[in-house]
């Protein structure tokens, strides 16, 4: 064997060698992202509370009909809004609810 083909014998396992180790390092990557993105969830800043607790009752229903529907109307089911502020003057911050097919409420 002369000194070309040992450096080929010798270069063909590096070769193998250093394609592994990239391989490797993707799959170290993707198992750290993975155990890092199934952490348990933080704690919620928000928490649902019933209409009893918060006392607001507003429903905006909406009703089908042949001449009102999604057919007609495509932003039907895209309901009403609220909206915050001041609208009595008493330094609290008011609600209005608005509703699509339902009076609007403060």
């Amino acid at each position: 064997m002369n000194e070309y083909d040992r450096n080929i014998f010798l270069g063909l396992p590096i070769a193998v060698a250093v394609r592994f180790i990239c391989r490797l390092d993707w799959f170290i990557l993707f198992m750290l992202v993975l155990m890092i993105s199934c952490r348990q969830p933080e704690a919620t800043r928000f928490s649902l509370i019933g209409p009893g607790e918060s006392g607001l009752r507003f429903r905006n229903d909406v009703w089908e009909s042949d001449t009102m529907n999604v057919v007609h109307f495509t932003n039907i089911y895209n309901g009403g809004g609220v909206g915050v502020g001041d609208f009595n003057g008493d330094g609290l911050p008011d609600l209005v609810f608005t509703g699509s097919m339902v009076s609007s409420r403060l």
